[in-house]
């Protein structure tokens, strides 16, 4: 086995974490104030059915059996909905599906935002699997800026909010 090496694009995966965890709390969030008291049984209907279902369901036990186990600070940190289990083509689909209520988030239109979506996809992959050498140097800066916008955008909405 040769030995894992770390490349370029292996400095990019925390902007892609903490863009999925602002993802995930802005569509608890905008799904908290579209369906109130229902939210999670809404996300789960939806994700739930069709061809996914069962691999949402089995990633879903999974991560309760996790969740059960840690700690009540963690637990409230991380929040026990499907969310948790979902990929970054989930979430997007979450967010354009609803873009009425997501839109005042992103400074760009919905083709734009699931294009951006796509480029995040695409990246987190090879990454997620020690594969990030796959990844080209313009494939690494596209998904700095995506991300970097996101999150600016994303906290200029909640600091607008308040």
């Amino acid at each position: 086995l040769r030995e894992a090496h770390r490349t370029e694009a292996d400095a990019i995966w925390p902007m892609l974490t903490a863009t999925e965890q602002k993802l995930r709390k802005i569509i608890e969030e905008e799904y908290r104030k579209l369906y109130p008291g229902v939210w999670k049984e809404k996300l789960e209907e939806m994700l739930l059915n069709g061809v996914k279902g069962d691999l949402y369901t089995a990633f879903l036990r999974e991560h309760d059996k996790i969740y059960q186990k840690a700690g009540e600070n963690q637990q409230k940190s991380v929040g026990n909905s499907i969310l948790n289990v979902v990929n970054l083509k989930t979430l997007s689909f979450l967010i354009r599906d609803q873009w009425g209520a997501f839109c005042k988030y992103f400074s760009c239109s919905c083709p734009e935002f699931v294009n951006d979506m796509d480029t995040l996809y695409e990246a987190r992959n090879p990454i997620t699997h020690s594969n990030g050498e796959l990844l080209t140097p313009a494939d690494i800066s596209a998904v700095e800026t995506i991300c970097t916008r996101f999150a600016a955008w994303i906290d200029r909405a909640a600091a607008d909010k308040n």
